[in-house]
């Protein structure tokens, strides 16, 4: 995945992405599977080989299936879907935060995944007021996180419930010996 980075396979912002319009492809499973293939392929497509081993491509298209189908079905009133897959290295956001959108999900291929606090461990003043992350959790030892290849489902602000918004964050940066960033591969759904 380092290797990616540094060719720059993504591109300059490190990510390819797709739109998948959902509410166009509804009707009946085998339509809106049909969407999710084609999307699918056409994302990793976009890196190609010699970047993406065939099993990776292969795991990152299944992913896209299975899990865009499933939030299809749980967001039946959703337009639009973007998929977006990334590499991440210092471009991370370590604060503890909310994001403005309904829902995402997330898979982390490699190193560790996205790190999340239950609402209870959460000062919810100190969020508000961009304090610092020392500050924002009641206890730092009770911090969640996914693990690579875990799908982790978050609930955006927006999301429309009396329960919303995963207070999360990033892992920390790791670094290799050399001192170079370790750098994830992470696919994203986004529901704005």
């Amino acid at each position: 995945v380092d290797r990616l980075a540094f060719f720059r396979a993504f591109g300059g912002d490190g990510a390819v992405e797709e739109a998948v319009r959902v509410a166009q492809a509804r009707g009946s499973d085998e339509q809106i599977a049909l969407e999710w293939a084609a999307k699918a392929r056409s994302l990793v497509k976009k890196v190609g080989f010699p970047w993406l081993s065939e099993h990776a491509s292969l795991q990152i298209q299944r992913d896209i299936e299975e899990v865009g189908m499933v939030m299809t079905k749980m967001l039946p009133d959703a337009e639009e879907i973007q998929l977006r897959l990334e590499l991440r290295g210092e471009n991370v956001c370590c604060r503890w935060h909310q994001d403005f959108y309904t829902c995402r999900a997330i898979i982390t291929y490699n190193g560790w995944g996205t790190m999340y606090a239950e609402h209870d461990n959460v000062n919810f003043g100190k969020l508000a007021n961009f304090c610092c992350n020392a500050d924002i959790l009641r206890d730092s030892s009770q911090v969640l996180s996914a693990d690579a290849g875990d799908v982790l489902f978050m609930k955006g602000k927006l999301f429309p419930s009396a329960a919303n918004g995963l207070v999360h964050k990033s892992p920390e940066r790791r670094y290799h010996p050399d001192g170079a960033i370790m750098t994830r591969l992470c696919l994203k759904f986004d529901v704005a």
